[in-house]
């Protein structure tokens, strides 16, 4: 993927995050201060370690997830399952329903070649969400495990800076009692992003999640 089509991903992300504000799901929301005014899924910290990772209890809730997408490139498979994924935002359900955009956008990602991607569906819609019209489109209940172990960082997210990340992650595992956690994570683990929707002078915030019971 060239530069310019990373490039204008984000822009994509941040124009959709600054200008989508409605929804005919009922229901309001105030989105948590790290998510700038978009909903986020709600979690507990049951652990935090002097800010090197931080262990997170989520909420079960329904997500819009994309195909699995064959890729050796992060940044194509986020962009091409961001935008099917997000056709169900813009009427592409059962209701015809236009949806606020949320965050984070999760990434799943398995051996650096598969990915999906899964979009939160926004609060009011969260008890009786509506169906999908697109057959490449589908709802999940997330997360898949009870727990995720979450290292945040900033920055450009692509495939060296994901693994750059995790091998921090296990470093900072070591010696814990969570040190099993990423032993387990060789070829599995998930990413989220989380764009400054106005303010582009802020570099976007990511995060490396590895999940656990």
């Amino acid at each position: 993927m060239t530069l310019a089509r990373m490039v204008d991903f984000r822009l994509v992300f941040l124009f959709l995050c600054s200008c989508i504000s409605v929804s005919h799901c009922n229901g309001q929301y105030e989105g948590a201060t790290s998510c700038e005014k978009l909903e986020c899924p709600e979690y507990k910290v049951v652990h935090s370690e002097n800010h090197a990772f931080e262990i997170r209890s989520y909420k079960d809730s329904a997500w819009i997830s994309s195909p699995n997408i064959t890729s050796y490139t992060y940044e194509y498979a986020a962009q091409k399952g961001f935008t099917i994924a997000y056709s169900y935002f813009l009427g592409n359900n059962s209701q015809g329903a236009k949806l606020n955009m949320t965050a984070p956008v999760l990434v799943d990602i398995q051996n650096y070649q598969y990915y999906i991607v899964h979009l939160y569906v926004p609060r009011g819609c969260q008890n009786n969400p509506p169906s999908s019209l697109s057959n490449e489109v589908r709802l999940a209940k997330l997360p898949p495990r009870k727990f995720a172990v979450v290292r945040r960082f900033n920055g450009v997210m692509n495939n060296p800076v994901i693994a750059t990340q995790l091998e921090a992650l296990k470093k900072s595992l070591a010696g814990t009692r969570y040190q099993s956690v990423a032993e387990a994570a060789a070829d599995h683990l998930t990413v989220a992003a989380y764009y400054r929707p106005l303010d582009e002078t802020k570099k976007p915030v990511n995060e490396i999640m590895l999940w656990f019971d």
